[in-house]
């Protein structure tokens, strides 16, 4: 059975996963902000942005619950109150009103996301009305707010302890903690303890993806308005809560997922129509209706079990936010989402940075191996290019519908820019490793057809194809170039004398001789047999005979070491030639140096010959 894998090919499927390797250190060192915080926070914020979008996909699917009903103090409501009493905001003894409208037919809560903060002198009577309803009901709950104004703007007060709650933070989640706390009405809070902060966390980008269900002030904890919605539903009376094991967040038997910052990913249902809305001002025209003996604008028994929340959705009372689903989202409704979410243990699990690695090294080594497997494959080469980019297009597609569907089947958000970053990395790298070893492979290729393997001088056809090289430069420039012959003298009885491999040994090192004592620009190659030349760029006559007087004496003077226990001098005889003056033409040159090659062997080797004219 044939391996998936060549034996042969080991080496370049390595040189995958060291890349791999690097890709994700090169991650890890952005994502964990040791080099360059912007970059990681750049990168976070388009991975927060593909969040975004897959709640736009996925939040369609999803239903909500349909007991949630939002009193919305609205455009409506706001003309009403202005037109009808002649300023902002409602007097309080319509609130009152409207509880006891509604607390007829049996809600399960009512919520104010409305901070009651100060007496309004005009209208004493009406929060005298509206703390006793806090006494007399149960499931009425208010808000209050912390913020981070400066002590001399406002001196911090000290909040109740029996609105607080025990966290035990096992995991040191970073939880939001304030400075100064906003006082409601003392009268309120003495009536009630159904009291929770509304603060809403904005990401940096200003969208509310995540939510607090608790804040920090003054070493206490407070829980959100929502949370204790949710857990009056739920039938849940608990004051402690545990961020245990994997960040989640105990609740009595039950586990939700929470982050190091102590927030809540909220699962969006859809956009600012998702939950049914009735203005408040069509209640407060039943409740006239119904005192004149006529029917109400509400149909009886309406509220009966519903989970009513009553809060701004006017823009004009400035509690708009940004949510990934909506540009433009009343506070109310993210606040219900959150009752939501914790009724259907329905929020997103965003995946650790461990598993975000883990994903993207899986899928670089497959897009790395993948593209050096189709390389290395019968594919004909034209279609290499169009098959590894089908590859890396449709990895990444198939991955985006995963995230997708993760998302919308198991509430888990994985990353998509990471493994994104890592797959492009990789996919471009493996093109710069292919070309690499390409032209490593050409390389090598070149230097077998163009080089002596015995001397490693460049061989007699890369010589022939120098000299014609040489020959049409200088014709074009007018300059002049030369051409040094050599031979070993008596090579001959080296070999018969020592044997070929000392004959060997020689040719080498008189190569490495020639070589050491020209320039880089000229070229030394083996003629044939014991024969070396030497061309010599840009060279007039007097200097090639300087440089061959030059490489005769080197030669000389160096001894050649024949085996480990024997060792010899050597001489070489040299001739030169010169273009234009010696010749024309590559095999004039070569003929005239031959001639000064001869001279030298006539006149006793060992010297440079020189051809009489």
């Amino acid at each position: 059975m044939k391996m998936f894998f060549d034996i042969k090919e080991i080496k370049k499927y390595f040189w995958c996963f060291v890349l791999v390797f690097i890709v994700v250190i090169f991650l890890d060192i952005i994502y964990t902000g040791k080099i360059n915080t912007e970059a990681r926070n750049f990168l976070e914020g388009i991975e927060n942005k593909t969040f975004d979008l897959r709640q736009q996909i996925t939040s369609k699917s999803r239903v909500p619950n349909k007991d949630i009903v939002i009193l919305a103090i609205d455009d409506p409501t706001y003309e009403y109150v202005t037109e009808t009493y002649g300023d902002w905001p409602m007097p309080r003894y319509i609130y009152a009103d409207v509880i006891n409208y509604i607390e007829k037919q049996n809600p399960k809560v009512i919520a104010f996301d409305i901070l009651f903060v100060k007496s309004l002198k005009s209208d004493n009577n009406s929060d005298e009305k509206l703390v006793k309803l806090f006494k007399d009901y149960k499931n009425l709950y208010t808000s209050m707010n912390f913020d981070d104004l400066p002590p001399e703007l406002r001196t911090p007060t000290k909040v109740d302890d029996k609105f607080s709650v025990n966290v035990d933070n096992k995991l040191d989640a970073r939880i939001m903690t304030f400075s100064n706390y906003r006082p409601i009405l003392s009268s309120i809070t003495d009536a009630t303890s159904n009291v929770g902060h509304i603060n809403i966390q904005r990401g940096d980008d200003g969208v509310v993806r995540d939510f607090s269900p608790f804040v920090k002030y003054q070493d206490k904890f407070y829980p959100h308005l929502a949370l204790l919605i949710a857990q009056n539903q739920l039938n849940s009376s608990a004051k402690d809560f545990v961020i245990g094991k994997n960040y989640k967040l105990e609740v009595n038997d039950k586990k939700y997922p929470i982050t190091n910052q102590g927030t809540m990913f909220l699962n969006w249902y859809g956009n600012a129509n998702v939950y049914e809305q009735i203005s408040l001002a069509k209640i407060v025209k039943s409740i006239e209706l119904e005192n004149k003996g006529e029917k109400p604008l509400i149909e009886n028994n309406y509220f009966k079990d519903k989970i009513v929340y009553i809060g701004s959705t006017a823009p004009n009372l400035n509690d708009i936010k940004t949510v990934p689903t909506e540009r433009n989202l009343p506070g109310v409704i993210i606040h219900t989402t959150f009752v939501n979410n914790m009724m259907d243990n329905n929020f997103i699990h965003r995946v650790t940075v461990e598993w975000d690695f883990i994903i993207t090294l899986v899928l670089s080594l497959f897009i790395g191996l993948t593209m050096l497997r189709v390389e290395y494959s019968k594919i004909n080469y034209k279609y290499m290019i169009p098959i590894n980019t089908s590859i890396f297009v449709g990895t990444l597609i198939l991955y985006y519908l995963l995230s997708i569907l993760l998302m919308a089947k198991f509430n888990l958000w994985i990353a998509v820019i990471m493994p994104t970053v890592g797959i492009i990395l990789t996919f471009t790298l493996v093109y710069v490793i292919r070309y690499f070893l390409k032209s490593k492979d050409y390389e090598y290729t070149y230097r077998l057809a163009t080089t002596d393997g015995l001397t490693e001088l460049y061989n007699h056809r890369y010589f022939q194809e120098q000299m014609l090289a040489n020959i049409e430069n200088c014709k074009k420039t007018g300059k002049k170039f030369s051409l040094i012959l050599t031979d070993i003298d008596f090579f001959k009885k080296f070999n018969d004398q020592y044997g070929h491999q000392a004959g060997d040994a020689v040719l080498r090192q008189v190569a490495k001789t020639l070589k050491k004592n020209v320039k880089k620009t000229d070229l030394v190659c083996r003629y044939g047999g014991e024969e070396m030349s030497v061309i010599l760029r840009n060279a007039d006559n007097k200097a090639a005979m300087e440089v061959a007087q030059r490489l005769c004496e080197a030669v000389a003077g160096t001894v050649c070491k024949l085996s480990p226990t024997l060792e010899s001098n050597v001489t070489i005889s040299l001739g030169v030639a010169t273009y234009p003056e010696n010749g024309q033409t590559s095999t004039e040159l070569i003929e005239y140096s031959d001639k000064g090659l001869y001279i030298a062997k006539e006149n006793g080797r060992n010297q440079v010959g020189v051809v009489k004219n």
